[in-house]
C-alpha cells in the first residue's frame, strides 16, 4: 500500500468515526431530555459544511470524501432534528 492509499484509508476511517461520534451527542441529549446547551446555528453550520464537502466529493468523484461527508451530513442532521424535537417539548431559559 502506498502513502496516498494509506492516508486515504486512515482519513476515511477517522472521518467515519468522527461522524459516528455525533450519535453520542444524540444519546446524551435524549438521556438528559434537554437540548438547551446545543447551539442550533452551530449545528446548521456543521450541516452546511458537510453538505458542501459532500457536493465537492461528488463533483470530483472522490468516494472516501463522499462516504465521510454523507455520514457526517446524516449525523449532523440527526443531532439537529433531535435538538429541535427536544426544544419543542420544553422551553430553554434565556441567559
Amino acid at each position: 500500500m502506498n502513502e496516498v492509499s494509506l492516508l486515504a484509508s486512515a482519513g476515511t476511517a477517522v472521518g467515519l468515526v468522527t461522524a459516528a461520534s455525533l450519535l453520542l451527542q444524540v444519546r446524551r441529549l435524549r438521556r438528559i431530555g434537554s437540548a438547551c446547551e446545543v447551539s442550533i446555528p452551530v449545528r446548521l453550520l456543521a450541516l452546511t459544511g458537510y453538505g458542501i464537502w459532500l457536493a465537492y466529493g461528488v463533483a470530483i468523484g472522490d468516494l472516501p470524501l463522499i462516504l465521510v461527508d454523507l455520514a457526517g451530513l446524516s449525523g449532523a442532521a440527526f443531532v439537529l432534528w433531535v435538538t429541535v424535537q427536544l426544544r419543542r417539548r420544553s422551553a430553554c431559559p434565556v441567559a
